[in-house]
């Protein structure tokens, strides 16, 4: 038993450690890879800090385990649908406007 346990976390442990936590680090368009702390746009499991005005130019559907983090200075606004599936979290000390 405590083998397979062994096993299965070794097994695990790959795909949790590639998640990241990526910030916003000026305002700006969510697909714009200036916007985040790490020149890209973030990707599906990572953790997402919103720090600043983002616009969402294109729905944006959020898998597990990703996280968004709005703060309290972040705003996320735009006429798209920002869909989070069961597993990720979306996390809500800022603004949210969304049509």
């Amino acid at each position: 038993m405590f083998c397979r346990l062994i096993l299965l976390l070794s097994l695990a442990f790959p795909l949790l450690s590639k998640a990241v936590t990526i910030k916003t680090i000026s305002y700006g368009d969510w697909e714009d890879n200036l916007v985040w702390s790490d020149g890209q746009v973030p990707g599906a499991v990572d953790t997402i800090l919103i720090r600043h005005y983002i616009t969402l130019n294109q729905n944006l559907t959020v898998t597990a385990p990703t996280v968004i983090f709005i703060e309290a200075s972040g705003t996320i606004c735009g006429d798209f649908l920002l869909e989070t599936l069961c597993g990720a979290s979306l996390i809500n000390h800022g603004h949210l406007y969304l049509n």
